[in-house]
C-alpha cells in the first residue's frame, strides 16, 4: 500500500514538473536567464585575466572553468528548449544567440587553461566577453521595462 501511494506521489512530482516546463517562457523568466548569462560571462572575463596573469593554480582553474563552462551550457540548452511567450520569439532568439556566442568564448578559455601552457599565451577572448555581457545587459533591460 506504501509503495502505491509513493508511486502515485512520484508520478504526480513528475507530471507537475513536466507541465510546469511545458509552460512558455515569460518575459521575466527570459531576463532572468539574460542576467544569469551576462553573470556568467562576466566572471568569465575576470577568470580569463587571472588564468592569463598566472594568478590561479592549475587545479583550481581547471575545476573552476569547468564549472562556468557548465553554467553557461546548462543555459544555453535551457534556452534552446523553451518555447516562448507570445512577442517574445524575438527576444528569445536573441538571447539564444548571445549563449551560442558565451558558450564558444567559455570553451576557449576551457581550452587554455586545459591545454597545458599555463598562463593565457593570447589576449584571451576577454574582450569579447565584455561585449558580450554588455549586450545581455541592454537585453535584460529591455525585458524588465
Amino acid at each position: 500500500m506504501q509503495a502505491v501511494v509513493a508511486a502515485l506521489l512520484l508520478a504526480g512530482t513528475v507530471a507537475m514538473i513536466v507541465g510546469l516546463s511545458r509552460r512558455p517562457l515569460s518575459r521575466s523568466q527570459l531576463a532572468i536567464q539574460a542576467g544569469e548569462l551576462r553573470s556568467s560571462a562576466s566572471e568569465l572575463v575576470l577568470f580569463a585575466e587571472e588564468q592569463r596573469a598566472g594568478h590561479l593554480t592549475g587545479a583550481f582553474a581547471q575545476v573552476h572553468g569547468q564549472s562556468l563552462l557548465d553554467s553557461v551550457t546548462e543555459t544555453k540548452q535551457s534556452l534552446d528548449e523553451a518555447k516562448p511567450e507570445p512577442g517574445l520569439e524575438g527576444w528569445l532568439e536573441r538571447a539564444r544567440q548571445r549563449a551560442g556566442d558565451i558558450e564558444k568564448l567559455a570553451q576557449q578559455v576551457q581550452q587554455d587553461v586545459t591545454g597545458g601552457s599555463g598562463p593565457l599565451a593570447v589576449d584571451s577572448p576577454a574582450d569579447e566577453l565584455r561585449r558580450e555581457s554588455a549586450a545581455l545587459q541592454e537585453l535584460e533591460e529591455a525585458l524588465k521595462h
